[in-house]
């Protein structure tokens, strides 16, 4: 094995990753079914949405957890 040497190059610019442009300050998010790369430009919106589909899904599944006497943190 030998030596790896890893260098910058630049800062602070696009890259391409997968054919997907990540621009500085954007977010990316992954969980174990894949990753999405989120624009800073609607990150706030993105999490408003996402806050409210977890809110719809946690009222959705509230029976069924009461039924089960299942508790979660």
């Amino acid at each position: 094995i030998g030596r790896l040497e890893v260098r910058s190059e630049d800062v602070n610019i696009p890259v391409s990753i997968g054919g997907v442009t990540v621009n500085s300050y954007d977010m990316i998010v992954g969980d174990d079914d894949g990753l999405v790369v989120v624009p800073k430009s609607i990150a706030h919106q993105v999490l408003e949405r996402a806050e409210k589909q977890l809110m719809a899904d946690r009222r959705a599944q509230k029976p069924y957890i009461d039924m089960l006497e299942l508790t979660f943190p």
